[in-house]
Formats: structure tokens, C-alpha cells, sequence
């Protein structure tokens, strides 16, 4: 019972995450959008409840945002705790991953990582980029 319990919690939890992932609102400028890559979650400090994604189309009465404003207060909380515990477990993987591997498998990592977070490089203007070729296939 207490396995189905944390399952059924984990998976509320990463269905809130999601939702709130789709009812933010954009940023207004890059710079704003560019997340740190060090980021790691922290105990919000002042709870902002938004409305879940479509709730806003359904007409909702006060009455109903109060009360959907309130389920969300009262696990905020404890799903910070949570998230930082994953953010935790994700850092102790990759630690214990690590680990695992030789110093030249550890430097050439490095290297991708560092690649990896170079920019693309755009194709000069005027020069639209190759679509990838599509495979032909024949009929009998």
C-alpha cells in the first residue's frame, strides 16, 4: 500500500509539473528564457498559485479558484521537498555514473559537454539550410 501511495504521489506531482510547465507565460526576452545550467531547484519562497492548464476556459467561479488556489498551497510545500530531493538523486547518479568511468572517458565527456553547449552554427544569410534527405522507396 505504501508503494502504491508513492507512486500515485509521484505521479500527481509530475503532472502538476507538467501542467504548470504548459500554462506559464513566455518570456519577454531571451534573456529571460536562457534557464541557468546550474539551476537547481529551491524552496519557493513566496507560493504564486496559477490556475492549471485550460482550467482558465471553464469558467471557473471564485468560489472554485479559492479552493483550487488552496489544494495547490497546501502541497506546495512538500513538493519542493520533493523536487529538491530529485534534483538530489539526479546529482548523486551522475556522480555515482561518473565515477564509473576511466580519466580518458572522463576528459572526452567533458569535451562533449563542453561541445554540447556551444551554439549551432547558423548558415550565412541568404542560405537556407539542407533539408535532410528523405528516403525513396520503391513499389512493387
Amino acid at each position: 500500500m505504501r508503494g502504491f501511495r508513492t507512486g500515485l504521489g509521484i505521479a500527481i506531482i509530475a503532472t502538476l509539473c507538467a501542467t504548470s510547465a504548459f500554462t506559464q507565460e513566455k518570456p519577454a526576452t531571451k534573456a529571460a528564457a536562457k534557464p541557468e545550467a546550474t539551476a537547481k531547484p529551491e524552496a519557493t519562497t513566496e507560493f504564486k498559485p496559477r490556475l492549471p492548464g485550460n482550467y482558465g476556459k471553464l469558467n471557473l467561479t471564485e468560489d472554485q479558484k479559492v479552493k483550487v488556489y488552496a489544494v495547490q498551497a497546501k502541497y506546495n510545500e512538500e513538493m519542493d521537498k520533493l523536487a529538491k530531493q530529485l534534483a538530489d538523486l539526479k546529482a548523486k547518479v551522475a556522480s555515482e555514473s561518473e565515477a564509473v568511468l576511466t580519466a580518458e572517458q572522463k576528459t572526452k565527456l567533458a569535451e562533449l559537454r563542453a561541445a554540447a553547449k556551444k551554439p549551432a552554427a547558423k548558415p550565412p544569410a541568404g542560405e537556407a539550410a539542407k533539408p535532410a534527405a528523405t528516403p525513396t522507396t520503391k513499389k512493387p
